[in-house]
């Protein structure tokens, strides 16, 4: 599956050590063990056209230069939607600032003191009232995020409020506790020393460093101008700040999305156990619904704030050290963890992106809106009204989501680092028959099941 190999492997290949010791990082292990499965079981495997090095060189090199070329006016746009504006020196991060609610730097600047500014800002919350209190910060993404921390904020007001005024959010920000990605990165070797729970997004100074920030905007522009957009259940906003450096290619900025916690009684799927049948069901059915509402869009400049799907593939391969990087790790850890057949696998898909990674069968005749990173980890069930045991699955993290994307690259990303091994092959029979089943019921009826099966195949090799 080289959709999902790219996609697991961007998350996950910079914290593989050595075989003898991946036992110290088991949730590695098992996302790359499911995408391994996921890759060899599928029959198509054996067609790979590999590349030669050069070209693949020349591919990316030609896609750095269009990129760059582009950046900067794509930036400002989020800039703006986002409401950011440039670091001031001298005003601490999570202060007002011209009558704007700074993001938080970190977590101690989530004070009773700025969610009563933020819920002000917004009109959440009636300015005679104020938090006067909120409870020890708890990090409910610890162990499933890298790029974030997400913290569950619970908060006593000082006065009474009306029901439909919440007293939990969750915050999301920039995770900043990792200080071993920089050199690691800028050095082009990414070792097992690395933390293996979170890292410090401070890409390569340069327009990987661009990238990352625009990321980090691209998440609040998402719930300022798409979220509304959208038939999928998502979280509310309740206020959002981006603020980029003043050089984007040096430093990174601050940024924050506050959004709804969406109850206690959340599932989450582990990946040592894998989804059910039933959340496979639910889990295809948001998708097939996202999909279907900009399917072929003739709306395009609504989702000029997305990424390109070019740029979040190199967001990806930038987060393992790059193309060359990715070859190499194809070659030594993955060859000695998997065995020479999945390293061909991985090493053909990193050298033959440009072939695969935008486009089905037919070429970009079918474009979608691309999460590109659709994994349980960026994903909760939560209950609906229907029953007691009537769930619908919410899918998380933004931040390199595009439009142009082929429907079956997140297809195939989902059941590569979604499945237990043991019920893989059970579990894309019925995902696939309920996507298209919803995806007909929604009035997309020019994909054909023969397409999507062709497709889907595609990516899963």
């Amino acid at each position: 599956m080289r959709g999902s190999i790219a996609a697991c492997s961007s998350r996950t290949g910079q914290l593989l050590p050595s075989a003898p010791a991946q036992a110290k990082n088991p949730r590695s292990v098992t996302l790359l063990r499911h995408a391994a499965l996921f890759c060899v079981r599928w029959p198509s495997v054996g067609r790979l056209r590999m590349a030669s090095d050069p070209q693949t060189q020349a591919c990316f090199q030609q896609l750095e230069a269009g990129l760059k070329s582009s950046l900067g006016a794509s930036m400002a746009r989020l800039q703006a939607a986002a409401g950011g504006a440039a670091l001031a020196e001298g005003v601490p991060p999570g202060a007002a600032s011209a009558g704007k609610v700074r993001p938080p730097f970190d977590e101690k600047g989530i004070t009773s003191e700025w969610l009563t500014a933020a819920l002000h800002e917004r009109g959440h919350l009636p300015k005679a009232v104020k938090v006067a209190r909120i409870e020890p910060l708890v990090n409910i993404g610890e162990g499933r995020g890298y790029a974030n921390y997400s913290w569950k904020i619970t908060a006593t007001y000082d006065k009474p409020v009306a029901p439909d005024i919440p007293t939990q959010f969750v915050l999301k920000q920039i995770n900043r506790t990792c200080k071993a990605a920089l050199s690691l990165l800028s050095r082009g070797r990414l070792t097992k020393s690395c933390c293996a729970e979170s890292f410090d997004a401070n890409w390569p100074p340069g327009h990987m460093r661009q990238l990352a920030d625009k990321s980090y905007c691209l998440e609040c522009s998402w719930y300022e101008q798409l979220r509304d957009r959208l038939p999928i259940p998502q979280p509310r906003l309740f206020w959002s700040g981006a603020e980029s450096p003043a050089d984007p290619s040096k430093d990174l900025g601050v940024y924050g999305v506050l959004i709804e916690w969406l109850g206690d009684d959340l599932k989450k799927v582990d990946l040592k156990d894998g989804v059910t049948e039933e959340e496979t069901v639910q889990a295809m059915t948001t998708l097939a619904r996202l999909h279907a509402a900009w399917w072929n869009t003739e709306e395009e400049e609504a989702l000029s704030a997305l990424f390109k799907p070019e740029e979040s593939l190199q967001m990806i391969l930038g987060f393992m050290g790059g193309a060359e990087l990715a070859s190499e790790y194809a070659a030594t850890t993955f060859k000695e963890a998997f065995g020479d057949k999945f390293a061909s696998y991985v090493a053909a898909g990193v050298r033959t992106m440009e072939d695969w990674a935008f486009k089905g069968c037919t070429g970009d005749r079918n474009r979608v809106l691309c999460t590109w990173d659709l994994r349980t980890e960026n994903m909760v069930w939560r209950r609906t009204p229907g029953g007691p045991d009537d769930y619908e699955c919410v899918i998380l993290d933004h931040q390199v989501w595009c439009y142009g994307g082929a429907p079956m690259f997140d297809l195939a990303v989902f059941f590569g680092c979604s499945c237990a091994e043991e019920t893989m092959a059970e579990r894309v029979e019925v995902g696939l028959r309920a996507y298209h089943s919803t995806l007909t019921s929604l009035g997309v009826t020019t994909y054909s099941e023969a397409e999507m099966h062709a497709d889907f195949t595609r990516y899963a090799r």
